[in-house]
């Protein structure tokens, strides 16, 4: 379910990357597969590669931060999703995965924002 959701973004903020038949090659092929193969090594070493080729991609340093969730590195993943928010401050889904990885490390109360 995750893995339709990041494409559906990432498909409606970067559609110059598309390929001619409509879809972006730098998630698709990449992020997808690695996800459906709960590679989440894999889509850590994609994602930063991407987060490095395209410093403001919110969409690429939100999988980041669903990478480094998913290895239970939360610091890590906080950072990714603060970097995705300052690029897109509405987006949503980061925000709530925000607020999950402080919860993961026990934040509950104001110190999270």
């Amino acid at each position: 379910m995750a893995a339709k959701a990041l494409q559906e973004a990432y498909d409606e903020k970067w559609p110059h990357l598309a390929d001619r038949n409509g879809s972006t090659l730098n998630w698709s092929d990449g992020e997808l597969a690695l996800e459906k193969a709960l590679d989440w090594p894999g889509l850590l070493a994609h994602c930063r590669q991407l987060t490095r080729a395209e410093p403001d991609n919110d969409v690429a340093w939100y999988a980041l931060g669903f990478a480094y969730a998913n290895l239970g590195r939360h610091q890590d993943a906080i950072k990714a999703h603060r970097e995705t928010l300052r690029i897109d401050p509405d987006y949503a889904n980061a925000w709530y995965a925000l607020a999950v990885e402080y919860g993961e490390m026990g934040c509950h109360q104001d110190r999270a924002f």
